[in-house]
């Protein structure tokens, strides 16, 4: 069984891994699984599409998926809501050319209302199953279900139905039962594809054509159980049944004379289609068949050149313990979105993804229970020779045969002293007389016998100063001279005479050299040596047996960045680079000062473990961040542009192992770390130039989900209207999405709220915001988005939010409260001068009371009204009130004594008044 197993990877992934770097062969496809560990509702995949605003949808057999790159929305029936979906199982999506869309469950038909994030059930079809949906030129809705096949008439609002016993008003009788799948072809006719066989409705001459296995007849159609139809861009009909894949010949010429092709698996031919039956179908857009087949994994077909009967299937399965293998056998949907990229449903492990032109890195690691493959993760070295790739690894030296896909491994056995010295392998070098030498750890200097495949070991022995200074190699170089130096961790720089097999240390006790500690060596034009020292950057000169050492002052800004130093590069211009824990450096020899190049000039981390150069003058960085390129960097070193990647690009990992870097003669680039190593060609490593479309894809207020319909979906009048909360949601989320599906994580924002916001804020990958107590009042939150290689839509899209205040911050409640305030200022005036008035009118009273009361009492109480004496002198007092009232308008109703008159009126002569 594990011998199976064995032959199948080597004949369809190791092959094709390593031939397509040379011969641009079948390519090695990474497939990332989308799962229910990622939050998909359900494992069974039954359809996948693209809308028009960018978000993949995903019928499942338990529940609708809304899928942004980040997060699933789900939607599920639910009894008591009406505008739910009517059935969780999902099988059939259709996008029709007015950008509705309709979905096809197990219990009818619904149509989405976006404005409302709610479904409309067509009331007719509630009971009935919707397999598959397809739009013909005249906007008719064509729908298969399990007995019938219905037409819905858009424009019309008008339902057909076609069965076996009833005749429907154009007379067409479909065969009933097991209705699976429909395409309208590029004539607008209508081809059913069932488990009773294969049907074309001819709308235009109004007939239907039958088409049924017939064991006698070679050339009919391989077998009634049909799962799918397919027309690709030729207008070729390919169908998969439960035999095989089918190819309908001349089907729009002589459509009543059907005759088929069949593409069979036969287990003596590697390159036959796999066996089972063909669930889905679909052309990608570089015109490739690509063919899901149940429990057969799945095929592709290049149809450029395509010749019926020629077949060349290329074969995808699951392999357990390969992350990056498809997730499951059977392949129930297919599906191309706009940047390329296939989606892939199946059966049992939900969904897979993958885009062929968008596979930057192959990436090759220990496949668990294989025994042809890398024995293990843990890469530290490459070296290429003619047919073979060396790969030095924890796990001991590989050898990988290109030619038929095999792995040899040596490693240690302690009972065979001619096996390798020890399994961690740590720098393999090829010397100029062809002879293969390997470093290991603890396992001394080896040197591999090709004709034996056996060791000769070189060991430390402490008794003898001519051994080799320690048994912890970590790099090996072979100088101009052809002197072959030896770097070890703890034993100095060490020259190895191969003729006598003995060798002459250079250490801390017999030299100047920094450190015993070497990490890198290499050979400068004029024939220095530069060595990677645990603690400095050293240059040795060879004839005065001297060393030079550089080290980081703190004081010095041009001095080396860090003392840690990790590996060197010298370039295609005899430039050299360091990589350090703090950095990448570039040496100037002439003014011996260093150049630095940190995480703020773009590289992905400042930890740098390898370094190599492309054939095009661009720096391949390995850190424990990422993989960075530092673009045209042998000739323009000081202008720095650098682009990053990561796991999420398909990478190993983030993290690169030191010295892990190989480039090969044809200029492919090795980079190995704790999960492998990935395979570089340079010219595959194209920028992603999609643009993304920008969504608002969440909105929660109190970290419940509100439905804001389509707003925020595009940035244009449909979608503009507001989005009103009151002054007591002002705390609310948002989340965004630039719908880009390769490395969604690597995605990036920018965000403004208008109104709040002074200036854009850059999110980096972080794609939600959460406001607080914004004031009432007027915000447009605009967001922008780039891609995964930091292509930006700068239009973005925006959502316009309005916060109503309290009732009594409002303008009415202003204006009512100003009313009331005039009104009561008018009130309280008027209430003023009617009280006035009133007590004026109680005063005139009260005195025409008085006068009254005086004038009752006048001439009666001799009282005088100046002196208010009384006096009896009834004569004097009568002649008084009569002088006044003659000479004034006065009226009393007192009189005035003799006296007080005499004083007050002098010319009266009262004798005479008395007298008259």
């Amino acid at each position: 069984m594990m011998s199976r197993i064995s032959l199948i990877l080597s004949a369809y992934i190791l092959i094709p891994i390593f031939t397509y770097c040379v011969n641009a062969q079948p390519k090695h496809l990474q497939f990332r699984q989308i799962t229910t560990d990622h939050g998909l509702s359900n494992s069974w995949v039954h359809t996948v599409m693209q809308d028009k605003y960018g978000f993949i949808w995903i019928g499942t057999d338990d529940g609708l998926n809304r899928y942004d790159g980040y997060d699933f929305r789900i939607y599920k029936y639910n009894m008591n809501d009406a505008y739910s979906i009517s059935n969780s199982n999902v099988i059939a999506i259709l996008e029709d050319r007015q950008g509705n869309l309709w979905f096809g469950t197990r219990e009818g038909l619904n149509l989405y209302d976006r404005e409302n994030e709610r479904f409309i059930r067509h009331p007719k079809l509630s009971q009935e199953e919707i397999f598959s949906i397809k739009e013909d030129m005249d906007s008719n809705l064509w729908m298969a279900g399990t007995r019938y096949l219905f037409r819905l008439d858009l424009k019309n609002d008008s339902l057909y139905t076609y069965h076996q016993d009833i005749m429907p008003q154009d007379g067409i009788i479909v065969s009933g039962g097991g209705n699976r799948k429909i395409i309208i072809d590029g004539s607008n006719s209508v081809w059913i594809a069932s488990n009773y066989g294969l049907f074309l409705y001819n709308r235009t001459k109004d007939s239907l054509t039958s088409y049924f296995h017939d064991s006698k007849d070679t050339y009919s159609i391989s077998s009634n159980d049909i799962y799918s139809i397919y027309e690709d861009k030729s207008g070729r009909i390919w169908i998969g049944t439960s035999a095989g894949l089918d190819l309908f010949l001349n089907s729009s010429v002589y459509p009543q004379k059907g005759t088929f092709v069949h593409y069979k698996n036969n287990i003596n031919d590697k390159k036959s289609i796999s066996k089972g039956a063909v669930l889905s179908l679909l052309e990608d857009s570089d015109r490739n068949l690509w063919i899901g087949i149940e429990n057969g994994g799945l095929d592709i077909m290049n149809l450029d050149g395509f010749k019926p009967g020629n077949s060349n299937f290329v074969h995808y399965r699951n392999e357990p313990g390969r992350s990056g293998s498809l997730s499951h056998n059977s392949i129930y949907s297919l599906f191309q979105d706009r940047q390329g990229s296939i989606w892939i449903g199946t059966f049992g492990n939900g969904l897979n993804m993958v885009n062929p032109a968008g596979e930057k890195f192959i990436h090759i690691k220990s496949e668990i229970g294989v025994k042809n493959s890398l024995n293990n993760n843990q890469v530290h070295a490459f070296y290429e020779e003619n047919d073979y790739l060396w790969i030095g690894t924890d796990g001991g030296l590989n050898r990988y045969d290109k030619k038929n896909g095999t792995y040899n491994h040596y490693v240690h056995d302690p009972l065979d002293n001619r096996s390798i010295g020890s399994n961690a392998v740590w720098c393999i070098f090829k010397d100029k007389s062809g002879m293969l030498w390997v470093g290991t750890w603890f396992g001394g200097l080896n040197r591999f016998d090709h004709r034996t495949g056996t060791f000769e070991h070189f060991y430390y022995n402490p008794e003898d100063t001519s051994s080799i200074g320690s048994n912890n190699i970590f790099s090996i170089f072979e100088d101009s001279d052809q002197n072959l130096w030896i770097g070890t961790m703890g034993g100095g720089l060490n020259l190895l005479d191969r003729k006598n097999k003995v060798f002459v240390r250079y250490n801390t006790l017999n030299s100047n050299i920094y450190s015993d500690y070497i990490q890198d060596i290499i050979e400068s034009d004029d024939g220095y040596l530069w060595i990677a020292n645990v603690g400095a950057f050293c240059c040795f000169d060879k004839q005065n047996k001297t060393f030079e050492t550089f080290m980081h002052s703190k004081n010095d800004s041009t001095s080396l960045s860090s003392n840690r130093m990790r590996s060197i590069l010298k370039d295609s211009k005899g430039n050299l680079w360091m990589g350090t824990n703090n950095g990448l450096n570039l040496f100037n020899k002439s003014t011996r000062r260093f150049k630095h190049y940190r995480t703020k000039d773009g590289l992905a981390n400042n930890s740098i473990n390898s370094i190599q150069e492309d054939k095009y003058g661009n720096l391949w960085i390995g850190t424990n961040g990422g993989l960075s390129t530092f673009a045209n960097a042998v000739n323009l070193p000081e202008k720095p542009r650098f682009r990053s990647f990561t796991s999420e690009d398909g990478l190993q990992g983030n993290e690169f192992g030191r010295r892990s870097a190989y480039r090969n003669a044809n200029g492919t680039l090795y980079f190995g770390g704790p999960n492998g190593f990935n395979i570089i060609d340079p010219d595959k490593v194209t920028e992603n130039k999609f643009i993304p479309p920008v969504v608002i894809s969440g909105f929660q207020i109190f970290n419940k989900p509100v439905a804001i319909g389509i707003r925020g979906l595009k940035n244009n009048e449909e979608c503009s209207n507001d989005l009103i909360l009151s002054y007591k949601q002002s705390v609310f989320s948002i989340d965004y999405s630039a719908l880009n599906y390769i490395a969604p994580l690597k995605n990036q924002y920018a965000y403004i709220m208008e109104g709040f916001d002074r200036d854009w804020n850059y999110a980096g990958t972080k794609h939600s915001v959460t406001y607080t107590n914004l004031d009432p009042g007027k915000y447009i939150f605009r967001v922008k988005g780039s891609n995964n290689d930091g292509v930006w839509n700068e239009e973005g899209t925006f959502l316009s939010i309005v916060i109503t205040p309290p009732f009594w911050r409002t303008k009415w409640f202003y204006g009512l409260i100003f009313l009331f305030t005039i009104s009561a200022a008018l009130g309280l005036y008027r209430w003023r001068v009617l009280r006035l008035l009133k007590h004026e009118k109680e005063l005139n009273i009260r005195i025409q009371e008085a006068l009254a009361k005086n004038r009752i009492l006048s001439g009666l109480l001799p009282i005088c009204s100046n002196c208010k004496k009384i006096r009896n002198d009834k004569g004097y007092w009568d002649q008084l009130e009569k002088y006044i009232q003659t000479h004034s308008e006065a009226q009393f109703t007192h009189g005035i004594c003799p006296e007080c008159a005499k004083k007050l009126y002098p010319d009266y002569d009262l004798n005479e008044e008395k007298n008259s």
